[in-house]
Parts: C-alpha cells; sequence; structure tokens
C-alpha cells in the first residue's frame, strides 16, 4: 500500500488537471476517474495507518509478557494508598509516566501502563502438578485478567461489531470524501461541469474519562487471584459502562460524540407524540441505511430493556401470533439491549396541550440500527488511578479515581438509523 503523503501528492497532481480548462476533456475525465480511486486508497490509508500504529504500541515481547505476570493490583492500590509504591509496580509506575508524556497527557495520579492492560494473564501456580487436582490442580487461575480483553467483553456494542482500538498515540485522523458525480452527453458534446470530490478529516482525540470506586482496606489485604479479579471486575465494570454510555449517546465537547448524538444518522419518528415500537418502524430503520447504500458490514438493532419488552409482546399484525422479535431477532437482524441506550428522552409534542399549549412528551425510548463496524472505539495509553485513603477513611475504604483516555468516531454516519420517541412501559 502506497504511503499517505504519496497518494496526497497524487491528488493533488490529478486536481490541477480537472482544474486546468486547457485539458482535454478526455484526460479531465480521466483524472476525474483517478481522483475517485484515489479518495477510496486514502481512506484505506488512513485506517491502516491508524491500525498500525495501534498494533505497535499493543505488540510486546514474549519477555515483556513474562514480565507483566510481575505485576499485582491489589499491591499497587494498597501501596499507592500507604503513598509508597515499590518493586516492579513502582517501575510501571514509571513506564505509565513515560507513556502519558508521549501523549502529551499529564499523569494526575499514578499509572498502570498499556503493557499492563494488554498483556497481563493469569498463570498457573509455579512449581506445582496442575495435572492432578490434589497436587496444584484446584490452584490453576483458570481465567484471563487482561484489563483490555475483559474490557471488550462487557460492551455490548463491541459484541455488535463496533471496533476497539487500544494503544493509540496522537490524534487519529480519518478521511472521508463525497462521491463524484457523471453525466452524459452527445457524442460531439462539450461537458464543461467538473466533477469532483470533497474531502474532509474527521480525527479521533482522546478525552478524559473519569469513573470512581472504592475499595475496603481489608479486601486490599488480602492476596490471592480471586481478589485480583475482583478489583479487575470493580474498575472494568464502571470504565465499560461509562464509556458504552458515551458511545450510544455522547453529546461532545468534554465527551465523545455518540451514535445518537452524531449529526447525519437517519431519523425515524413514531410519531408527533411518539407511540410504541411497531414493525412498519422497524423496517423503515433499515430502509434508511439501504437507501443511502449503507447496508453492508456487521448490521443490527440496539435498544433498552422496557423496547425489548414491547417488542417480545407486540403482533407484527393483530391475530398472527408472529411478534416483533422472535429468537433473538427482528426483522431478520439480531437484537441487542443494554441499558445505556437511554429511556428517559423527551419531546415537544407542539399543541398538543390543554387549550393548544405544547405538551413535553417524556420518558421516551431509542432504538438504533446500524453497521457497528463503522463505529469506532480508541483508547491512548493506560491508566491514570488517583488513590485517596482519606475521604472514606472511616469506613475503612480507599476512594479510587480512574483515569483513561477515549474517543468514538462513527465513521459514516449513514450506517446508522435511530428512534428516538418510542413510548415503552
Amino acid at each position: 500500500m502506497k504511503k499517505i503523503n504519496e497518494i496526497k501528492k497524487e491528488i493533488s497532481d490529478n486536481l490541477l488537471i480537472v482544474k486546468n480548462q486547457e485539458s482535454e476533456q478526455e484526460v479531465r475525465s480521466a483524472a476525474i476517474e483517478k481522483l475517485e480511486a484515489l479518495n477510496l486508497e486514502l481512506k484505506d490509508a488512513y485506517i491502516a495507518d491508524a491500525a498500525e500504529r495501534s498494533i505497535a504500541n499493543n505488540t510486546f515481547s514474549d519477555t515483556e509478557k513474562k514480565e507483566a505476570q510481575r505485576f499485582f493490583f491489589a499491591k499497587f492500590l494498597r501501596e499507592a494508598a500507604e503513598g509508597n509504591l515499590t518493586g516492579f509496580e513502582a517501575e510501571m509506575a514509571q513506564e505509565a509516566r513515560n507513556e502519558a508524556s508521549k501523549n502529551g497527557q499529564t499523569l494526575r495520579g499514578l499509572g498502570i501502563p498499556n503493557l499492563i492492560l494488554q498483556s497481563r494473564e493469569a498463570d498457573p501456580a509455579a512449581g506445582q502438578n496442575v495435572t492432578t487436582v490434589a497436587d496444584g490442580g484446584n490452584l490453576v487461575q483458570k481465567y484471563p485478567i487482561t484489563y483490555v480483553e475483559l474490557l471488550r467483553e462487557k460492551l455490548v456494542i463491541a459484541s455488535l461489531g463496533a471496533r476497539y482500538m487500544s494503544g493509540l498515540v496522537g490524534n487519529v485522523p480519518f478521511v472521508t470524501g463525497s462521491t463524484i458525480s457523471a453525466s452524459w452527453g452527445s457524442e460531439f458534446e462539450a461537458l464543461n461541469t467538473v466533477a469532483k470530490a470533497a474531502f474532509s478529516i474527521k480525527e479521533m482525540t482522546p478525552k478524559r474519562l473519569a469513573v470512581n470506586t472504592a475499595f475496603s482496606r481489608q479486601l486490599l489485604n488480602q492476596t490471592g487471584g480471586e481478589i485480583e479479579r475482583i478489583l479487575m471486575d470493580e474498575m472494568i465494570a464502571a470504565h465499560a459502562g461509562a464509556l458504552e454510555a458515551a458511545a450510544i449517546q455522547g453529546g461532545g465537547t468534554s465527551e465523545p460524540v455518540g451514535i445518537l448524538g452524531t449529526s447525519g444518522i437517519g431519523a425515524v419518528a413514531m410519531g408527533v407524540a411518539g407511540a410504541a415500537i411497531t414493525w412498519p418502524k422497524l423496517v423503515e430503520l433499515e430502509t434508511k441505511i439501504n437507501t443511502a447504500n449503507a447496508n453492508m458490514g456487521s448490521l443490527n438493532y440496539l435498544t433498552n430493556s422496557k423496547v425489548i419488552g414491547g417488542l417480545k409482546t407486540i403482533e407484527r399484525s393483530a391475530g398472527t401470533a408472529r411478534f416483533l422479535l422472535e429468537n433473538g431477532q427482528s426483522n431478520g437482524y439480531p437484537v441487542v439491549a443494554t441499558n445505556h441506550v437511554p429511556s428517559n428522552l423527551t419531546k415537544v409534542h407542539v399543541g398538543g396541550g390543554v387549550e393548544g399549549a405544547d405538551l413535553t412528551i417524556e420518558n421516551l425510548s431509542a432504538m438504533i440500527f446500524g453497521n457497528f463496524e463503522d463505529l469506532y472505539i480508541g483508547q491512548w495509553g493506560g491508566l491514570d488511578i488517583v488513590v485517596d485513603p482519606y475521604s472514606l477513611k472511616k469506613t475503612g475504604q480507599i476512594e479510587t479515581t480512574i483515569n483513561a483516555f477515549h474517543d468514538v468516531l462513527v465513521r459514516r454516519p449513514a450506517s446508522f438509523a435511530a428512534i428516538k420517541d418510542i413510548i415503552a412501559s
């Protein structure tokens, strides 16, 4: 694959040909066709570049992976609370500072680097025969505790095909371009309209995600693999919940722009005052994607538990005993639920109130349909952890604030369509 700068140079050269009114029509037409191909090539090059950067930052040697097994979250948090980080955990905290510096970030607390989040897996107890249960088989930790992989498992949108990229460095650009139109003419007709592609770049930039949790001092003083798993679950649950909510309904500014907040996605309305979900509206969501030529990739429906209840009990047509949701599918596509899809949306029914006053309809739910492969979730570096041993000292707990750096990008808005006014009990 050609480098990004090489493709840009070719685009510039062909644009000059297209803009040159003295160029022969045949030459200009060929340049226009070349621009269309280069536009697609540039998109692929940007994506490949981002992927290569992610892979480069997430690829560790066997020695590094083995070293990562020496890191213990319980020891890290306990010593952080005491203000005296030692040993390998102290080394990794320094590595996290170096990693943050590369991204232009300053850690607010002590860091856990990407090496630990990506590479650490549970190892069997050393020096034991694990073949025989009594000789040590029961001591084997049979679960992985790689942070990033467990985070992905807890993200519903990842299971739908959303692309999670970790270990990013700097801003990550994605180029988009308009399509080039063609026109017909007679054999000798001069076609003077110049068809050009308009290029724009969307960037993923690191945004701070802070989640709070607390651990008891007694828990941190315990040892063993199960304690490590409890700590991981606590941190990941808080992290994944906040990240998924932002990816679905983030409004921008300090947080990412999620699917529902993205301008240009397809819009389907239940009615002026909202309504319960119906079969025609389910199909209309798909139609929005089809008419935008975006019916490709990992197509799924995503909604919340309230709407799922309606899908299971509302018939496609009265008396058919065929319901909107059957065997986990609607309209031939999988349906997945998470309560991070909002159920507290509002809509103003103009003139729908008493004496023609406007009426605000509350507690409306959303439903999304689309190609989730066009939803990108990025993470920069590892975790920045601020440990506070004082605020909850009377209850014997240590409050912990976890800072991570993420962004969300809907690569092509036309790949998604949403309803935002479903009435669901």
